[in-house]
């Protein structure tokens, strides 16, 4: 018998706000995981609220005790920060 690693996506959601607030609460999709399976998963940027305008990326990080059983494969989001009008 023998047993192989499962795939494991891990994809974050791309999200858009203007120049000087905080970043939106930050997610994505996870697809192939076991119910069980001890993972976590969290996605994270660079950009804060003194970020210039442009596009930064968004990273799905995985960890847990179960990761070893699973072929991981991520995809990265893009957070854009809009110019704000000055008045």
């Amino acid at each position: 018998l023998t047993i192989t690693q499962a795939d494991l996506q891990v994809s974050a959601s791309s999200y858009a706000r203007p120049y000087g607030t905080f970043n939106p609460a930050l997610s994505g999709t996870i697809t192939g995981a076991v119910p069980g399976d001890l993972l976590f998963y969290s996605f994270v940027t660079v950009a804060n609220n003194l970020s210039v305008s442009g596009d930064y990326p968004i990273f799905p990080e995985v960890t847990g005790s179960a990761l070893s059983n699973y072929v991981l494969s991520t995809v990265s989001g893009i957070l854009t920060v809009a110019k704000v009008e000055l008045t």
